[in-house]
């Protein structure tokens, strides 16, 4: 097994993952499909979020909150004092569910609104109960908004050791210390077939396709945040830094620099 690579501010420092939180998210559906508690991809979410039942948003699917395709109207930030979830559920739809991709951090508020309504509890507490725990993180922060709701889009904080686990955990095919804790084959399918006419658009992820499969997937966020995995050579690249530091980032190509290794290393 190749070492994965780890870059923190200060080793063991609580990080803002930022909007790697979602690659997270995107691990915690995984956990919960093979649950079963949450609908097929490609059913309606609006099993779970019955607001939307008999709307002009009742075929949005869990598949299309993951890849950014809800057509739901995006707004970016709400304002502070704003219940997330009750901001991103009334939000009106601008084109029909799956003909235009567009960045929407707030369908991860519904996603963790789902996936509380389906388990009784909170996304940062299932995510400890089901993946934190199993995963031998006890050290991390989730930010709240008023209303009490997890941040699901940008506010894990965790150190940039316990991130790379959950890229491990991906290369692992979901197994952990001889437990499975996602769907057997989820990087497969997060790395599906991507949306027309838009390459290496994943589920709460992206990618870059090769020809025996996805040759660098993650995801990075503001401020210099990177989870990426590189499946061929089974690395685990974890990149976090202060969202405080005033001095540029040195390293702001990073996903096109890992993109290119890996390519390198697939031929």
């Amino acid at each position: 097994m190749v070492e994965q690579f780890v870059a923190a501010e200060v080793a063991g420092q609580l990080l803002h993952t930022a909007s790697v939180t979602k690659f997270v998210l995107s691990t915690a559906v995984a956990a919960a499909t093979r649950l079963r508690i949450l609908p097929d991809l490609d059913e309606s979410i609006a099993v779970l979020l019955t607001e939307w039942i008999g709307t002009d948003k009742e075929l949005i699917t869990l598949r299309q909150l993951m890849n950014h395709t809800s057509g739901l109207a995006v707004s970016w930030p709400p304002p502070a004092s704003q219940d997330t979830v009750r901001f991103a559920l009334h939000r009106k739809p601008e084109v029909p569910a799956g003909t235009r991709w567009c960045y929407d951090n707030h369908g991860a508020s519904l996603i963790a609104e789902a996936l509380q309504r389906a388990s009784g509890v909170k996304l940062d507490v299932w995510v400890d109960q089901h993946l934190l725990q199993p995963l031998g993180i006890g050290q991390y922060r989730w930010n709240r908004d008023v209303a009490g709701n997890p941040y699901a889009m940008s506010a894990l904080q965790l150190t940039a050791a316990d991130l790379a686990r959950f890229g491990r955990l991906w290369l692992q095919d979901g197994a952990w210390e001889g437990d499975r804790l996602l769907e057997s084959g989820w990087l497969s399918t997060a790395t599906g077939p991507s949306i027309e006419g838009i390459e290496g658009v994943g589920l709460l992820c992206s990618f870059v396709p090769g020809e025996a499969g996805p040759v660098l997937v993650g995801h990075d966020g503001s401020g210099g945040q990177h989870l990426w995995l590189l499946p061929e050579a089974d690395v685990v690249v974890a990149r976090l830094r202060s969202m405080d530091l005033a001095d540029p980032d040195p390293a702001p190509d990073l996903p096109r620099a890992l993109a290119s290794i890996a390519t390198s290393i697939s031929r």
